[in-house]
C-alpha cells in the first residue's frame, strides 16, 4: 500500500490487517472532499485525516499525523489536505467542495506507519472511530507486535487471529482512554 515515510517520500508497506473490511453493507454516507486540483478522497465520517490551515508550514509527517488528524466530518471548505505531487513534492491543497456520498462497503487498511496515500496522492490516517492518531497507532503497534511474538513463542499458535484480535483490543482500549479523558 502506498504511504509516506517520515521524510515525506513515497514508499510502499504491506497491509498488516484491516480496521474495517466489509464488502457488503447497507448504504453508508461517506464524506468526499474534493480539492482545488480536482483530487478527491472519500472517507467515513469518523475516519481520521490530517487537516491543515492552508497558510501553515508543512511539519514532519509523524508530527503532522499526530497533531492534525481529526475526524473527516470536521473538514471544512477552505482547509487543506496534504497531497504528494507527481514530482514528489508535498503540498497543501485546498478543499473546494465537500459532499455526502452514499456507498456500500467499508475498507480501512492498516500499514505499520499508520498512514496511507490515496491513488491521487492524498495523505490519510489508517485509523477511525477515536480522534487520536497518535494513541491508536501506538496501541496498535504494541499489540500487533505482541501477538506476533506470542505466535512465534508457542508452536502451533495460529497468528491468523492476531490482527483481528489486535483491532478488537485497540477499539476496547480506545473506549477506556476516552472514558478516562472525560472523567479527568
Amino acid at each position: 500500500m502506498a504511504t509516506l515515510d517520515k521524510l515525506g517520500a513515497k514508499t510502499y508497506q504491506p497491509i498488516e490487517t484491516f480496521y474495517h473490511k466489509q464488502e457488503k453493507t447497507d448504504s453508508i454516507d461517506y464524506i468526499r472532499m474534493t480539492t482545488e486540483g480536482g483530487a478527491a478522497i472519500t472517507l467515513s465520517d469518523k475516519h481520521l485525516v490530517p487537516l491543515v490551515p492552508c497558510d501553515a508550514e508543512l511539519a514532519a509527517i509523524d508530527e503532522l499525523m499526530a497533531e492534525r488528524s481529526v475526524y473527516a466530518q470536521r473538514a471544512q471548505v477552505g482547509q487543506c489536505l496534504v497531497q504528494r505531487q507527481e514530482t514528489g513534492e508535498l503540498k497543501l491543497t485546498e478543499i473546494k467542495k465537500i459532499d455526502i456520498v452514499p456507498l456500500t462497503g467499508a475498507y480501512a487498511p492498516i500499514t505499520s506507519s499508520g498512514r496511507v496515500l490515496t491513488a491521487e496522492g492524498i495523505l490519510a490516517s489508517c485509523f477511525a472511530e477515536f480522534e487520536s492518531h497518535r494513541i491508536q497507532h501506538a496501541v496498535y503497534t504494541e499489540l500487533y507486535h505482541y501477538f506476533g511474538w506470542l505466535a512465534r513463542a508457542f508452536d502451533g499458535v495460529s497468528y491468523e487471529h492476531g490482527p483481528s484480535t489486535t483491532i478488537a483490543a485497540v477499539r476496547w482500549l480506545q473506549h477506556v482512554v476516552f472514558d478516562a479523558k472525560t472523567v479527568f
